[in-house]
């Protein structure tokens, strides 16, 4: 086994966990953890248990899908963490990504269910780091797409009106 192969997996999580030290320092703290942290972590949990059927079935199917709901899931968690401190700006904020991330997952699935596959993982498939990596950089996605949601939702003050 050569470092080479996983160097992708290190890139990934050194990103994520690089951006979510970079801007989780007014964070809610969770039993002492930035909140932001705890989302980042979790963003890549999602996908690393999704996997798990994906490879046993060699499937796809549920690729996307799994995309669209840690945006959503994670939003939740969010708003649930934070929920004493929310603004009517922070929730008007992830009321669009729940519109987005709704619209996104239903239309990728939908699409999938008509199509039965979706070919660019046909070569990843034969390869089970490969497809897992293809899981483990929808994770870095789920946490780099929304960072400034997160940033804006697991803030530990209200927003001034400067």
């Amino acid at each position: 086994m050569t470092i080479k192969k996983y160097l992708p997996f290190a890139i990934a999580t050194l990103l994520a966990a690089g951006l979510s030290y970079a801007l989780g320092g007014e964070s809610k703290l969770i039993s002492g953890t930035p909140l932001l942290w705890i989302i980042t972590v979790y963003c890549f949990l999602v996908q690393i248990i999704a996997f798990i059927p994906a490879a046993i079935f060699n499937t796809e199917v549920f690729y996307d899908l799994t995309g669209g709901l840690t945006y959503l899931s994670t939003v939740t968690l969010v708003l649930y963490f934070n929920h004493d401190n929310l603004t009517t700006k922070q929730i008007i904020a992830a009321s669009i990504i729940v519109v987005w991330a709704l619209r996104l997952a239903s239309f990728l699935f939908i699409r999938i269910l008509e199509k039965g596959s979706d070919s660019r993982f046909d070569p990843m498939k034969k390869n089970l780091r490969r497809f897992f990596l293809a899981w483990y950089l929808q994770g870095l996605w789920t946490v780099v797409t929304p960072c400034p949601l997160y940033v804006i939702l697991t803030k530990s003050s209200n927003f001034t009106s400067n």
